[in-house]
């Protein structure tokens, strides 16, 4: 909105702008291409949401060596109806009725404290994205939201209070042996 980019500008902060990867941008007729030819920004794949973004710029842009995500759970605690999800009405618009719609939401336990989730299409898309994205970066990334789908082979999950204290620890150590 061009309210926000106007406070932003008066306070005087740095903007980095960018097209969302969205489709394959070598296709002419691709949305990312037409996005680029208007305003000529870098395409990035952020993974289709703001964690995904944040956690794209830290890792591979900023090259941030470790990085802790905290809020990041792309999903629902399992007593949560699926008629309060995100996708709920439009998932009965596209069955044409609310039977049978629980197929769309797949269940999960998070693996640092064996409390079950689930996700819907869109958090279950996000959740695939950004383990992909994971797979490509160099730094260690750890999932400390203390809950929900986002976990996997690459993705360690901590509280985050140990995660603290385990890069607190290895700062300090690390910080001893140059002294020597």
């Amino acid at each position: 909105p061009a309210n926000v980019v106007q406070r932003i500008e008066e306070a005087g902060f740095n903007m980095y702008w960018w097209n969302p990867l969205v489709d394959d941008p070598r296709d002419p007729a691709s949305l990312t291409r037409q996005l680029h030819d208007i305003n000529r920004l870098p395409c990035i794949n952020t993974g289709g949401n703001v964690g995904g973004a944040a956690w794209t710029l830290a890792s591979a842009h900023l090259k941030i060596p470790k990085v802790a995500l905290v809020g990041m759970d792309f999903g629902y605690y399992a007593d949560t109806p699926i008629t309060m999800t995100q996708t709920y009405h439009e998932l009965m618009h596209h069955a044409g009725s609310a039977d049978g719609l629980e197929r769309f939401f797949c269940d999960f336990t998070f693996p640092l404290t064996g409390e079950c989730f689930y996700t819907d299409p869109t958090y279950y898309w996000y959740r695939r994205n950004f383990l992909q994205l994971l797979e490509k970066s160099p730094s260690w990334t750890v999932n400390c939201t203390e809950g929900g789908t986002l976990f996997g082979d690459q993705l360690e999950c901590l509280y985050l209070e140990d995660y603290v204290r385990r890069v607190s620890r290895f700062t300090r150590d690390a910080g001893e042996l140059g002294r020597g």
